[in-house]
């Protein structure tokens, strides 16, 4: 007779914890699903999350069934909806061409809202003509905005993504951005991510400064072989890899909140509280200035 009473007692202490599970499972739910219609198969796990907080809140002997019932459901749901091909909004993609207009100097500004964005330098076979080039994904509901001012030598070019209606955070995972940017002038660049994997490739742009806002997602940099410039990194959750070639003299600034800082092995610097000073930053020709401001997630700084 003992043992109802403790059970009881263990159900009401996880009540809040439940509670706030099945809150979380709820937003997510609605966050995937839209007000627009735009779900996709990865759309229904919240379900798991809301199957387990009922579970938990009904206790012995339901709680087993209840959490199965919801994976299965989830389950069933996904392959309903890729089977009718309910998979969210068909991308539709925007081909990306802005030319130099005979520039000497250029500031690019990218706001993507869900997506994943690759930045590279162009070919060779772009003669030094062109500023931009590349495509863009959006979808229904999604509207792609693009300036281009040109005031003395220097250019502006700004893209940017505009949504209506509700955020799907997991609903349109398929969207790339992959953009190819000038290495025939200095370039400003200053990037705005919401939600999504970003990489950028920037070993043979000419950069004077890099600027990145990014949301949720995974954060990779490539920095220039040559050149003097400032970067600035603010994450929010997610990874954050910076790759700084042996050539170049680095000052690396790190602020983090939850998460660790892993550098190479091989890295020679200076320590002066969260300030790294590579030994050859004094006396070389290339130098990085480097900020980071990462919320969740950890930090790797990498040779190559």
């Amino acid at each position: 007779m003992s043992e109802v009473p403790e059970q009881k007692s263990q159900t009401s202490s996880m009540i809040i914890p439940s509670s706030a599970l099945l809150i979380a499972g709820g937003v997510l739910l609605f966050l995937g699903l839209g007000r627009g219609g735009n779900f996709s198969i990865l759309s229904y796990w919240p379900l798991i999350l809301i199957a387990i907080s009922l579970g938990i809140m009904l206790g012995k002997p339901l709680r087993w069934p209840v959490i199965i019932g919801g994976i299965v459901l989830a389950a069933v749901l996904s392959l309903f909806s890729g089977f009718f091909g309910l998979g969210g909004s068909r991308a539709t993609t925007h081909d990306i061409k802005q030319g130099l207009e005979r520039a000497k100097e250029a500031e690019i500004i990218i706001s993507t809202g869900v997506s994943k964005l690759t930045i590279d330098s162009l070919g060779r076979n772009s003669r030094g003509n062109s500023l931009i080039e590349g495509t863009i994904d959006t979808v229904k509901g999604e509207t792609l905005e693009t300036s281009f001012d040109k005031n003395g030598d220097k250019v502006k070019y700004e893209v940017k993504s505009e949504k209506k209606g509700s955020i799907n955070l997991v609903g349109n995972q398929d969207k790339d951005w992959e953009l190819s940017i000038t290495r025939s002038v200095p370039v400003s660049l200053d990037i705005d991510t919401g939600v999504g994997e970003t990489n950028l490739s920037l070993g043979d742009i000419d950069l004077e400064k890099l600027k990145v806002d990014a949301g949720i997602g995974e954060l990779t940099v490539r920095l220039p072989k040559e050149g003097d410039y400032d970067v600035d990194l603010n994450t929010g959750v997610g990874e954050v890899t910076v790759y700084i070639p042996r050539s170049v003299g680095s000052r690396i600034q790190v602020d983090k909140g939850i998460g660790s800082l892993s550098l190479p092995d091989n890295m020679t610097f200076t320590r002066d509280d969260d300030e790294l000073t590579s030994t050859n930053y004094n006396n070389s020709n290339h130098t990085a200035n480097i900020e980071i401001d990462a919320g969740i997630g950890s930090v790797n700084i990498r040779y190559e």
